[in-house]
């Protein structure tokens, strides 16, 4: 359902683009990936003779590949699609159809709507079950990370707490509460730290608690 709808908003954007065909001359679509883009701006206006300078044009993209058009001379379609393949290039050649007017555009856009109306009670109906395993792995990781540091028989308290904007002093003051639960293994010198971690674990903050970020966004609208 998800690719139906990308394909339909390409169509879209090709219809709205400008592309040309004209006795002479004719537009390319063509497949660049993600990581050749570069080479491709530096070499597509000498892949072959007839390339118009300047006519690159990228329509739409995504993690591998992004699709451009350029402007050629219809005779020479050939010769660039086969210069385009020795440098991993994909041509596509853009057959322009005189029914492609108003009523088929918004054919196309009737049709987006259906499948991005579907795409949406399709999320709207797992959204649910998805969150809540995502919460019950958090939950699961809080009790694990609890039991590696404090040890066993479990002997703690799992809360959920929505602090303010700049939380400093409500980590200052779990700090405080907290930080003799690491004497033990970071040493006295815990004591007369005024801050609110006790220092790095990898790339990640150590507390003296254990603390699993829940980022919820209710501005979200699906």
């Amino acid at each position: 359902m998800r690719l139906e709808a990308c394909y339909l908003e390409i169509l879209l954007k090709l219809l709205n683009k400008e592309l040309v065909d004209t006795e002479y001359l004719t537009s390319v679509l063509v497949i660049v990936p993600r990581n050749d883009i570069r080479n491709w701006e530096n070499v597509y206006e000498s892949l072959t003779p007839y390339v118009l300078p300047g006519s690159s044009d990228k329509i739409e993209e995504d993690n591998e590949y992004t699709l451009f058009t350029i402007i050629t001379f219809k005779k020479f379609v050939e010769d660039f699609k086969n210069a385009a393949r020795d440098n991993r290039f994909t041509v596509r050649k853009h057959e322009p159809h005189s029914t492609l007017d108003q009523d088929k555009k918004d054919k196309l856009l009737k049709q987006l709507d259906k499948r991005k109306k579907g795409l949406n009670r399709f999320c709207r109906t797992y959204y649910g079950e998805v969150y809540m395993s995502w919460i019950h792995l958090k939950a699961i990781r809080v009790f694990v990370e609890s039991v590696l540091r404090f040890g066993l028989p479990a002997n703690f308290q799992a809360v959920l707490i929505e602090p303010p904007k700049g939380d400093k002093k409500l980590r200052k003051a779990l700090f405080d509460m907290y930080k003799h639960l690491t004497l033990d293994t970071m040493g006295e010198e815990v004591k007369d730290m005024d801050k609110s971690t006790v220092g790095l674990l990898g790339n990640e903050e150590f507390y003296p608690y254990v603390y699993v970020d829940v980022f919820i966004d209710t501005e979200t609208k699906i």
